[in-house]
């Protein structure tokens, strides 16, 4: 039996298939409208502290100017707060709100879940050695980004 066939079709399909799954959640689920790219930035933020604007950037692989433009869109939903670092005028840091911790909370159980299902069934050694090979995989497109 040829397996590459189905993983192909994944690959080609799956990134589509869960944008449009996280958007119809978020659409559904959260009361502020949001777009992928904006939970994604949320996401990178993370619930811990302030990050750095460049350090995010990097992450997502956007430029400053674009994930400058997607910020103020976020800050005016209330979603982030950006603050100059008072040690480096040039730096500037960003934190999530409460509607922008909101946000990141209820995407985190929306990919737990999915993670859920996705690992369902599987034995620990399964999982051990999908685990690894996703990492291996993973580490391959890995441009930089933390």
């Amino acid at each position: 039996m040829d397996f590459k066939e189905p993983f192909k079709d994944f690959l080609i399909d799956f990134p589509s298939r869960l944008s449009k799954f996280e958007q119809t959640a978020l659409e559904t689920g959260f009361d502020k409208k949001i777009s992928i790219s904006e939970i994604h930035i949320i996401n990178k933020i993370g619930p811990e502290g302030s990050a750095k604007m460049n350090v995010i950037a990097r992450r997502l692989g956007v430029t400053q100017a674009t994930l400058t433009v997607a910020c103020d869109r976020l800050e005016e939903k209330q979603m982030i707060v950006r603050q100059r670092d008072p040690e480096d005028k040039r730096s500037v840091t960003v934190r999530l709100t409460p509607e922008g911790l909101a946000a990141y909370y209820f995407h985190q159980a929306l990919i737990d879940n999915l993670a859920e299902q996705f690992i369902a069934g599987f034995s620990d050694d399964e999982l051990s050695r999908i685990t690894a090979r996703l990492q291996a995989i993973s580490s391959q497109f890995d441009y930089g980004n933390d």
